[in-house]
């Protein structure tokens, strides 16, 4: 393996020794959480630990990462299963020029703001999922999160969650994907709130709402980042607003030929 190394648990145990933990199944780029002028790596395992879950931290340098973890984050005991699940650096939340981290459980998002002395083993903040009415438990809430963006043009960047089974099921039958909803919780000079500012969602017909999610910047050339919401069948273009998103979609694209089993919209980046 010239010129290759596995990256590993604190323990040393690699991938090929601990693959039913699901190490690997998301990763993302950090950004620069403590600050050093180097990305970082996070790296999720939600099946570990009969599927508990774990996220672990590669610090980048001069050399890149480590093939060690320098820091293992394990679910704080309200967080939802398989903790790791998404992992995402969700750019600066709080507007303290370090890059901030979310781990996304069955459940339950744990946000890590920045730290330059790297003491991140317990989250600042534990969201979690919100059921509107209906009585349908929201459990698919953080298993898909956001790429950065700043939606209503206040400077900080935004958390942006997925429960794409959220809401009500389709054909109004449980045990099917549910119609889905996405959760915002703009950034401030504090972070963000416990509890989402807005909710976006579609007709009921529609399956898996928020199974892929993105910023891809400001596509309509007004100064505000937009988001892109994916389903399985189409995607849906929120337009940034100095108040917020609308919650409705601007635009929608279908899949002209074929239906939600064709998977179009599962992924948008």
């Amino acid at each position: 393996m010239s010129g290759v190394e596995l990256l590993t648990y604190l323990d040393g145990s690699s991938y090929t020794a601990i693959s039913a933990s699901g190490y690997g199944m998301s990763v993302a780029n950090g950004g620069d959480i403590d600050g050093d002028g180097y990305g970082d790596l996070v790296v999720g395992a939600p099946r570990f630990n009969c599927e508990t879950g774990l996220a672990l931290l590669y610090f980048g340098g001069p050399r890149g990462p480590n093939t060690h973890p320098e820091i293992e984050l394990h679910p704080p005991t309200a967080s939802g299963s398989d903790f790791g699940q998404a992992v995402m650096g969700v750019g600066d939340l709080n507007g303290d020029r370090l890059s901030d981290l979310a781990i996304g459980s069955y459940g339950g998002v744990s946000i890590y703001y920045g730290r330059a002395d790297r003491g991140l083993e317990t989250p600042d903040l534990v969201v979690h999922s919100v059921d509107p009415g209906g009585g349908i438990p929201e459990l698919a809430f953080g298993t898909v999160l956001g790429t950065p963006g700043d939606l209503n043009g206040d400077g900080y960047e935004d958390l942006i969650v997925g429960g794409p089974e959220d809401g009500v099921f389709v054909g109004g039958e449980p045990g099917g994907g549910g119609s889905g909803r996405v959760y915002v919780f703009p950034g401030s000079s504090t972070g963000v709130s416990a509890r989402p500012l807005f909710e976006l969602q579609k007709a009921s017909d529609t399956v898996d709402f928020g199974i892929s999610i993105t910023c891809p910047g400001d596509v309509d050339g007004d100064g505000l980042e937009d988001l892109v919401v994916g389903a399985f069948g189409s995607f849906n273009l929120f337009r940034g607003r100095r108040g917020g998103p609308s919650l409705a979609p601007d635009y929608e694209q279908a899949d002209p030929d074929h239906g939600p089993e064709d998977n179009f919209g599962a992924y948008v980046n």
